[in-house]
């Protein structure tokens, strides 16, 4: 295994089995009921990596211990959904989930290219599990559509990778080293946490072929233990554009499609120690395509037409000062073999 590993070679199987069962009330709610049991098995061998300083063999640096888990997992999930009213929708989704960890988080051990930062797992994590819970209401008539979907979730152990004030060591036969070219330590670590947000969605066709919408959303998940934010979430965001589609009825011309729209960012302050907030921007982009009989596509696209300045809240270069991409443009041609 060499310094640039990130975690070991694994193992791993899985046996599953699930059953669905639909119904319907004399109200016409419609009931799906799902149920899943699984067996999943995991190992891997321990690893160490020679460790070099100024061309000198220093020592061998231990880097995952031999490990294996059989771990059962199962999940139950409830939904409903019914015409209130003609055009007028709802879905209501309730469940009980579980989900057996990732090799990255138990072994993970290295230096992950890209997006510096050290990223280190954790063998004593259990399965994440959790209560989660979602209503969604759709409404569909004429020139209007309008979803809406609010969620809330519980996590009894919420598995997540969070930022530390350090930066990565080694340490060799006892005595520690600076790792090289690493960035920023991160670990996996799991805890009691709230998650919730919201989805909004609202079209309305102003022509047969001419939408205006709008969209919105916003999510974040809360470390009971810790009370403070988790990671890597992004900020309330509303996307506001104006769509066109048409099928122009030519030989050789199947549909034009062009997009202008401008998205709202919000600040991101609620982040973990150790993170970095993000100041609130702006986006205006626009995109042309046409989509030809013979199964050529021809897209352009212009990102970031203002050429703002801003730093994504999930963006892996933030921490070292590394802003998004300005104005863009984007020429595409792509083919699609027909049957």
């Amino acid at each position: 295994m060499d310094m640039n590993s990130f975690f070991p070679l694994t193992n791993q199987d899985y046996w599953a089995f699930y059953g669905l069962r639909k119904s319907q009330t004399k109200s016409q709610w419609k009931i799906n009921i799902g149920a899943r049991v699984e067996l999943n098995y995991l190992d891997f061998d321990s690893t160490s990596t020679a460790f070099y300083q100024n061309g000198l063999f220093v020592g061998n640096a231990s880097r995952n211990k031999a490990f294996n888990t059989l771990q059962p997992n199962w999940a139950l999930g409830i939904g409903l959904n019914k015409e209130i009213k003609k055009s007028l929708f709802i879905k209501i989704n309730t469940a009980k989930t579980s989900r057996m960890l990732q090799p990255n988080e138990l072994a993970s051990n290295g230096l992950h290219h890209g997006a510096f930062r050290f990223e280190k797992g954790d063998l004593t994590l259990n399965s994440e599990t959790a209560i989660q819970n979602d209503v969604s209401i759709i409404y569909e008539k004429k020139r209007w559509l309008i979803e809406t979907s609010v969620y809330g979730n519980y996590f009894f152990n919420f598995v997540y990778l969070a930022p530390s004030n350090v930066f990565a060591r080694l340490d060799v036969d006892g005595k520690v080293y600076p790792y090289p070219e690493a960035g920023q330590l991160y670990t996996y670590t799991q805890a009691p946490a709230r998650h919730y947000g919201f989805e909004t969605s609202v079209e309305y066709k102003i022509l047969s072929d001419l939408i205006v919408y709008t969209t919105s959303e916003y999510t974040e998940i809360l470390n009971l233990s810790l009370n403070e934010y988790a990671p890597f979430i992004p900020p309330l965001s509303v996307k506001t554009g104006l769509e066109y589609v048409h099928e122009p009825h030519k030989k050789w011309l199947d549909e034009i499609h062009g997009e202008v729209n401008v998205g709202y960012y919000s600040k991101q302050n609620r982040v973990p120690r150790n993170d970095i907030p993000t100041a609130a921007y702006s986006l205006l982009n626009a995109n042309y395509a046409m989509y030809l009989s013979n199964g050529f596509e021809l897209n352009i696209a212009v990102n970031n037409v203002l050429n703002t300045a801003y730093f994504n809240n999930m963006s892996r270069y933030k921490t070292i000062g590394i802003q998004d991409p300005g104005r863009s443009v984007v020429v595409g041609l792509s083919y699609t073999f027909k049957k």
